[in-house]
């Protein structure tokens, strides 16, 4: 059969002789303590957990948020997920993601500055207020199969046609240096 207990306001459960385990306040919180402290406890806007939270030691379970399980949090055993079935939203001034391990910058971002990218903790690519540097001995701009590789020079945003410049590598052969002042793409050296 069930157990029932009841108070005129609160009810305490003591263990340890004195050391509070649950309180339950009339009209208010229900709390869980561990050691006598307060670890978990309801309030008006939902649920407040002070210190770390186990959702399980299985893997597969989900962290799940939203009225339709818009955003999915789980680990399945051998990596990790952050799943959102619309858009995914990070709102901060300054941004890092570093490797696992915590000894290895991948990506950082700054507000109103930079984003720089690297490759096994060296900077490789940052972004800057007159465009992108790249750093490294070697820049490859690949083409598809049977495809030419063109990298495109743009003076003065591109708005003529006479700002524009081509360096074409040619899938048939030859490497072309290009402009656009007619029109068209012209060759103005091959080598």
């Amino acid at each position: 059969d069930d157990v029932v207990i009841k108070g005129q306001d609160d009810v305490e459960l003591l263990v340890q002789g004195s050391e509070s385990g649950v309180i339950a306040k009339g009209n208010g919180s229900v709390e869980l303590y561990y050691d006598n402290v307060k670890k978990l406890y309801t309030d008006n806007g939902g649920v407040v957990v002070n210190g770390n939270l186990y959702l399980s030691s299985a893997d597969d379970y989900k962290a799940i948020f939203g009225a339709g399980q818009d955003l999915q949090i789980y680990h399945d055993g051998t990596a990790s997920y952050i799943k959102d079935s619309s858009s995914l939203q990070i709102h901060t001034t300054d941004f890092y993601l570093n490797n696992a391990a915590n000894t290895e910058r991948l990506i950082k971002a700054t507000q109103n500055g930079a984003v720089e990218l690297y490759y096994d903790g060296v900077k490789r690519l940052t972004t800057e207020s007159t465009g992108a540097t790249t750093r490294g001995t070697k820049h490859r701009i690949l083409g598809g199969e049977g495809e030419d590789a063109y990298l495109e020079l743009f003076a003065d945003q591109g708005d003529d046609n006479a700002d524009q410049w081509k360096l074409n590598a040619a899938a048939a052969g030859g490497l072309f240096l290009e402009n656009n002042a007619g029109g068209s793409w012209e060759t103005n050296i091959k080598a």
